[in-house]
């Protein structure tokens, strides 16, 4: 389960950043500005859970191999 967890999210981030690097090759630049605190503090906090939760799947798959 957490495999596949980890696996959809890192399908989702790299959907994401090829989006976003996609958009910079497309216009030049691109720009992102949230102009709410709450909303930028808690996708902040999400990437960074899914870093660590990515981070820790990756360390225990290693200890498993």
């Amino acid at each position: 389960m957490r495999e596949g967890l980890a696996y959809s999210m890192v399908i989702g981030m790299s959907a994401a950043f090829l989006w976003h690097f996609g958009n910079i090759a497309r216009f030049g630049t691109h720009l992102i500005q949230e102009q709410n605190s709450i909303i930028l503090t808690s996708e902040i906090v999400m990437l960074c859970a899914v870093f660590i939760f990515g981070l820790v799947s990756f360390v225990e798959l290693l200890r498993r191999a």
